[in-house]
C-alpha cells in the first residue's frame, strides 16, 4: 500500500485553516456546523463529511452534512431509531480523542472500498457534559492513512469542540440576559402599577441611588443634585415627621426591626408636601455586623392620603351632625309628660327620656352615650 502523499496533508492543513477562520466569526449553530462541512470536501479533500451531536438534555439529535447526498435520509433514519454508528460509538469511547479509521460499519459514509481498506475517519466532538457526538470524513486517497492525517482530524475536532463549547456559552449568556431583561421588565411594570420605585443606599459612603420618578414627582431634574429628597438622611422632611423617620430608620440600622417602614412627608422644590412610603431592608452587614448596603422602595401615597384627609372629614361631619340630631330628639322627648323610648332592631336602647328611664330604673346618661 502505498501511503497518503504530502499533498494531501497540504490540502487538509488548507482546510483546517479555514475552518479556523469560519469557527472565530460565526456564531449561528446551523450555519457553522453545515461550513464546516462544506470546507472538508472542499478542492476534493474528501467525499463527504458529516457532523453529528447528541444533547441528552433535551434528546435532540443536530446534524450537518456535505456530499452525502441520497445516503444521508438513510443515515438520520438509522439515528431516530438511535442507532450509533459503529465508528462514532468507537471515537467517543477513546478517552484521549484519538480518531478512529473505519471500515464498512453500516454508516452510510463508510462505505468501504469492497477489498477491507479504511476509507473515513471518525473523531470525537465534546461541546460540554451532555453534549458530544462526532465528524466522519470520507477521504478521497486510497491506501494506508498517515498518523499525521490522524492527528490532523483529531486537532480539527478539538477546535470545533472548543468552538462549539464557546459558542453554546455564548448562547446560554444571552437567555440568561433576555431571562433577566424580563425579570426587570415584569419588576418596573409591577413598581409602575404600584407607583413605586426604587432607592440604593451605600450607608458607609452616603451615595444613594433614587429611581428618576422620585425625582420627577418632586420637581426636580434628573441632573440636578441639590434634590433634597434622595436620601432617608438627607432633605426637607416635615418637622413634624422628622424625629419619627429617625427613630423608625435607627431602629432597623440596629437591627431591631425586620423591615424599615414609615409613612412621611417631604417639600418638593415648588413648596407642597408629598406624602411617601417608604419600605427597605439592610442587606449588606459588615464582619462587626454594621450596615453597609441598604435597598428598598418609595412610593407616592400623596393622593391616598388626600383621600384618607376627605374622608375623615366628611367622618367627622356627619359624626357631629348625627350628634347634634341626637341632642335635638333628646331635648324633644324629655319634655315630654310620657314616658319615650326608641329601640332600635337589635332591641338595643337608642333615646329613653328621664320619665322612662325611672320607671325602667336605669341612667339616661349612660344610655346617651
Amino acid at each position: 500500500m502505498q501511503p497518503i502523499i504530502s499533498s494531501a496533508d497540504n490540502a487538509l492543513l488548507a482546510a483546517s485553516l479555514a475552518v479556523h477562520r469560519l469557527l472565530l466569526r460565526e456564531q449561528n449553530l446551523p450555519t457553522l456546523l453545515q461550513g464546516v462541512c462544506d470546507l472538508l470536501i472542499a478542492d476534493d479533500l474528501n467525499h463527504s463529511a458529516m457532523i453529528v451531536l447528541f444533547d441528552n438534555e433535551t434528546g435532540s439529535v443536530i446534524t450537518a452534512e456535505a456530499g452525502l447526498g441520497d445516503r444521508f435520509d438513510r443515515i438520520m433514519k438509522r439515528l431516530r431509531n438511535s442507532e450509533l454508528p459503529e465508528c462514532g460509538r468507537l471515537c467517543l469511547e477513546k478517552e484521549d480523542g484519538s480518531a478512529v479509521l473505519c471500515t464498512h460499519c453500516h454508516c452510510g459514509v463508510c462505505r468501504g472500498d469492497g477489498q477491507g481498506r479504511n476509507n473515513a475517519i471518525a473523531t470525537a466532538i465534546r461541546c460540554r457534559p451532555g453534549l458530544a457526538g462526532f465528524l466522519v470524513v470520507e477521504i478521497s486517497s486510497a491506501g494506508e492513512v498517515d498518523q499525521d492525517v490522524l492527528d490532523g482530524y483529531r486537532d480539527l475536532a478539538d477546535s470545533i469542540s472548543q468552538a462549539l463549547g464557546r459558542l453554546f456559552a455564548l448562547e446560554e449568556a444571552r437567555q440568561r440576559e433576555l431571562e433577566l431583561k424580563r425579570v426587570e421588565e415584569r419588576f418596573e411594570l409591577a413598581l409602575y402599577a404600584s407607583r413605586a420605585g426604587l432607592w440604593d443606599w451605600n450607608i458607609k459612603t452616603g451615595e444613594m441611588y433614587t429611581s428618576p420618578d422620585r425625582k420627577k414627582i418632586l420637581h426636580y431634574q434628573d441632573n440636578d443634585d441639590n434634590d433634597p429628597g434622595v436620601s432617608p438622611l438627607q432633605g426637607i422632611i416635615h418637622p413634624d415627621d422628622q424625629d419619627r423617620v429617625m427613630q423608625v430608620l435607627n431602629d432597623h440600622l440596629a437591627g431591631k426591626t425586620d423591615e424599615y417602614r414609615i409613612e412621611y412627608r417631604i417639600k418638593d422644590r415648588i413648596g407642597n408636601w408629598k406624602w411617601f412610603l417608604d419600605r427597605g431592608r439592610v442587606v449588606e452587614r459588615d464582619e462587626k455586623n454594621m450596615p453597609v448596603r441598604m435597598t428598598g422602595t418609595h412610593q407616592d401615597i400623596t393622593r391616598q392620603k388626600h383621600q384618607e384627609e376627605t374622608l375623615a372629614a366628611v367622618e367627622k361631619q356627619l359624626h357631629e351632625a348625627i350628634s347634634h340630631e341626637r341632642n335635638f330628639l333628646q331635648t324633644v322627648i324629655d319634655g315630654a309628660a310620657d314616658p319615650v323610648m326608641a329601640i332600635g332592631i337589635d332591641y338595643t336602647i337608642l333615646l329613653i327620656n328621664r320619665i322612662a328611664a325611672t320607671m325602667l330604673q336605669v341612667d339616661p346618661e349612660i344610655i346617651s352615650l
